[in-house]
């Protein structure tokens, strides 16, 4: 027989370690003097030219917040002013593209680990992380939409 862990004995002893996990989590977040160091993040970027590559994933790992393709443009280019290196235009511009799609790539897989291994949250229990909330929220379709079209302008 299948024991479901949503209902009865285990379902209660899971909500108790989901609440003891998420104190846990706080007195981490209260020693360390961090708010949210649950969703710290590492990104390893290649972009072929090590020296640039370190520089990138040191200010992407620094901010701890989601950057936009500006920025990683801006990011691309002082890191290569600042390795005295020189690119044309159009590669800059490829490769801030590649860097974008691969950090975020990078960070949205350990969310959806983190969240598959932690839960976290008992409200996080009947979450489907597989299901796209784009398709059934139109307001966030169209600002999606408008955000692949702004890169692909870049």
């Amino acid at each position: 027989a299948v024991v479901s862990t949503q209902s009865g004995h285990y379902g209660r002893e899971e909500s108790k370690l989901k609440k003891k996990h998420r104190k846990i989590l706080a007195k981490l977040e209260e020693i360390q003097g961090e708010l949210n160091c649950h969703y710290y993040f590492n990104v390893k970027i290649n972009c072929g030219i090590p020296v640039l590559s370190n520089y990138i994933e040191e200010r992407l790992n620094a901010r701890q917040k989601f950057p936009d393709i500006q920025d990683v443009r801006r990011l691309i280019e002082r890191g290569l002013k600042e390795c005295k290196i020189s690119m044309k235009e159009k590669k800059i511009k490829t490769l801030a593209k590649q860097v974008f799609l691969d950090a975020g790539s990078q960070i949205q897989n350990h969310r959806k680990t983190e969240l598959k291994l932690d839960g976290g949250f008992h409200l996080m229990d009947q979450v489907d992380i597989t299901k796209d909330p784009a398709k059934e929220d139109p307001v966030l379709r169209k600002k999606l939409q408008k955000n692949k079209s702004e890169a692909k302008r870049q």
